[in-house]
């Protein structure tokens, strides 16, 4: 994704650049049809093309580099959404396991290794709500079906 950007900010460096010289261009048109020139119909419909084309191409860039910024961000989502599921499966392995310890010494170690996975599921707990309102930032990006998968670890 990031090649992406760089050339996309490549693109609008180059748009940009292109400008001055667009504006140049108009000028020198505007300044024959005020001299009137024999064609200044003719010249003032070609600046308007030149201008409605120059404008489309602004807009089009605009939604393209929305679209990578969304883009970026959906990524982003399922990128953390991954590392809540990897955290999940290893947090889940440790409280389903069915040691109780051989002895007493044991037995404390697992329960302080309890209460720590306790703990960090209550810290957890904010990681869990900030990919949650990630989610919903990403808007019509991600389907009903993700969100509802992220919503259960809830």
């Amino acid at each position: 994704m990031n090649n992406n950007n760089l050339l996309f900010q490549a693109n609008e460096d180059e748009l940009q650049a292109r400008h001055s010289h667009l504006q140049s261009v108009t000028q020198v048109g505007e300044d024959l049809i005020k001299a009137g020139n024999l064609g200044s119909d003719k010249i003032q419909q070609r600046i308007n093309e030149i201008n409605g084309a120059w404008d489309n191409l602004n807009d089009m860039a605009a939604h393209r580099k929305k679209r990578l910024l969304e883009a970026v961000d959906f990524y982003q989502f399922f990128a953390d959404a991954d590392d809540v599921d990897t955290w999940m499966l290893d947090t889940l392995r440790l409280v389903s396991s069915e040691d109780v310890g051989r002895d007493e010494a044991s037995t404390h170690a697992l329960l302080k290794k309890h209460r720590d996975v306790t703990d960090e599921l209550q810290n957890y707990n904010s990681v869990i709500q900030a990919l949650h309102e990630q989610a919903g930032n990403l808007g019509d990006q991600v389907s009903g079906n993700y969100l509802s998968i992220i919503c259960s670890f809830h």
